[in-house]
């Protein structure tokens, strides 16, 4: 049964991962996003039910910004290098929550 009530796009960003805790970082990659969640390859495994911090930089106006996204480990699939991350953000990204990222999304 399809649950996602926002369609995702492929997008390609750098980002780091962390737990809501502090207690894990590590690097990944965004594969693909959608205003409710978001696809990553993590260099490390959380959890289903984990809490992670998502921090990525993107370029606006001829600049860095970094985008800071909270979001909840919906499913987790361990690969031969990583981990496959599905996680719906705890809010829905908006124009108003999320300028730069929204910006991004609607060149997609």
């Amino acid at each position: 049964m399809e649950r996602r009530r926002y369609g995702h796009v492929s997008f390609f960003a750098k980002l780091t991962i962390s737990s809501a805790r502090g207690q894990t970082t590590c690097g990944g990659s965004c594969v693909n996003i959608s205003r409710g969640g978001i696809g990553v390859f993590s260099e490390r495994f959380f959890p289903p039910g984990e809490r992670v911090q998502l921090v990525m930089d993107l370029r606006s106006g001829g600049k860095m910004v970094q985008v800071k996204l909270n979001a909840r480990v919906v499913w987790a699939k361990a690969e031969a290098d990583g981990t496959m991350l599905g996680a719906e953000f705890e809010s829905p990204v908006t124009p108003a929550s999320q300028p730069v990222l929204c910006e991004h999304l609607d060149k997609c």
